[in-house]
């Protein structure tokens, strides 16, 4: 092989490399965005189960009546009952796939040279 070929073969090798590095910089980007959306979704989800489950109730009973500390494992228990469970798993999910995904567009945008600062 000529070295004007070698040459242009490792330029055109290195651009390929330079171009899936910036789209899965820009795919982690796009994931990133679209999960926080999706955290706050969640958010917003338990916050209204966990009205419609009455645990907004439960805890402002706790905190007016002090005589409802007497009767606390009962109080927890149905606390923790009425807790929608879903909603906290949705949550869970949603803010770990985000952060995973903003770690990774942070990785991968300072390993590409395009964004060197």
């Amino acid at each position: 092989m000529s070295p004007e070929v070698s040459a242009r073969f490792a330029a055109r090798f290195e651009k390929a490399q330079r171009d899936a590095r910036r789209m899965q910089t820009i795919q982690y980007g796009v994931l990133s965005v679209v999960s926080l959306g999706a955290s706050v979704a969640s958010g917003v989800y338990l916050f209204s189960e966990l009205s419609q489950a009455g645990v907004f109730q439960f805890v402002a009973l706790a905190f007016q009546d002090m005589t409802v500390l007497t009767y606390s494992k009962e109080l927890s228990l149905s606390i923790v009952e009425s807790l929608p469970i879903l909603g906290f798993a949705f949550l869970l999910a949603t803010v770990l796939s985000s952060g995973i995904a903003l770690l990774r567009f942070v990785k991968s945008r300072a390993q590409n040279s395009l964004y060197a600062y």
